[in-house]
């Protein structure tokens, strides 16, 4: 009889646990994406060309997309291992910054938001082609992620680095 009290005891209190430790978890989660969201308009006030907003990310790179096939019959992005190199800055030398863009700024604010994310990916769009009578597109996007989106795991959102402003604008 005693057992069985205590088995519903315990049963009776695990929501109770569970549901503390989920609002310290919310908690921290909450905390770590306002850290992020500030990260990501720190970025942008420095001069990277950056950005969050899923819905503008899915409208950029379906445009990109649009564009990548018209220089290539594919509208696929190349996809590669995100890695930060030992030797010079994983940004250096992409045009994913403004014309007074303060790289002093960017570059650590960028090594803590990709360490604080665990991206593990990155997606490429590039093209470089003529259409129409005389208009040309040339671009290079980076989409920032994880290959492969666990539900166990908190997964951070993707980041677009690039001139996704100019792919908008495009004919």
């Amino acid at each position: 009889m005693f057992a069985r009290r205590m088995i519903v005891a315990v049963v009776l209190s695990w929501p109770a646990v569970a549901m503390a430790g989920d609002g310290r978890d919310a908690e921290t989660l909450r905390r770590q994406q306002a850290e992020f969201d500030r990260w990501v308009a720190r970025l942008q006030e420095s001069g990277l060309l950056i950005t969050a907003d899923a819905r503008q990310i899915d409208r950029v790179t379906s445009e990109a997309a649009y564009f990548m096939y018209a220089e290539r019959k594919d509208h696929q992005p190349s996809i590669e291992p995100f890695r930060m190199s030992d030797k010079k800055h994983w940004l250096a030398g992409k045009p994913v910054f403004a014309a007074k863009a303060d790289k002093r700024v960017i570059y650590p604010l960028f090594l803590r938001l990709v360490e604080l994310a665990g991206y593990d990916t990155v997606w490429i769009y590039a093209a470089d082609v003529h259409y129409g009578v005389s208009s040309h597109a040339r671009f290079t996007l980076y989409k920032l992620g994880h290959r492969d989106a666990r539900p166990d795991a908190r997964n951070w959102p993707q980041v677009l680095l690039g001139d996704g402003d100019y792919v908008l604008g495009l004919p």
